[in-house]
């Protein structure tokens, strides 16, 4: 194991801790819906989520996020964080259409409130969902077949997204 991810892993263990200590385990995240299965999606670093999303702490949504204001959700233009500069800003609740993606994308959930954020198969937030998942959490994965972003309220399970 490289010195990289032996520091990334102890990283982890802290994350780890600080989530416990705020209540917001990854368990919990994960009780009211299935995570996403896609088997091409990876964290690059912080706490595993289920289904390879990456789990960060509920505090680092209160403010803007690497380009992403806060109340968002963000998708970037490859698996990076791209300097900051999101490729789509989302902000209203329901179905947001994007066109034309292929390959590896970061996407973020960045909302407050609980908000659920989905990449959905279909249009206009449809069609099932590839990834689904709370505030402060990101995944990179093949966007490809995402066709739309849902975002619904936290009363909203994330398994009925999409």
């Amino acid at each position: 194991m490289t010195l990289q991810k032996r520091a990334v892993a102890a990283l982890a263990g802290v994350l780890m801790a600080l989530v416990g200590v705020l209540g917001t385990t990854q368990a919990a995240q994960a009780s009211d819906h299935e995570w996403g299965t896609a088997p091409d999606a990876t964290g690059v670093t912080g706490v595993q989520a289920l289904g390879g999303g990456v789990a960060r702490s509920a505090a680092s949504v209160a403010a803007s996020t690497h380009g992403c204001p806060s109340g968002a959700f963000c998708i970037y233009p490859n698996a990076s964080w791209n300097g900051g500069n999101p490729e789509y800003v989302f902000w209203s609740r329901g179905g947001h259409n994007i066109y034309n993606e292929y390959g590896q994308r970061r996407a973020f959930n960045n909302q407050t409130d609980n908000w659920g954020g989905a990449l959905c198969k279909g249009s206009g937030g449809s069609g099932g969902f590839t990834w689904s998942f709370r505030p402060g959490v990101y995944v990179d994965t093949d966007i490809t077949p995402v066709n739309s972003v849902d975002l619904q309220p936290g009363s909203v399970p994330l398994s009925d997204l999409c």
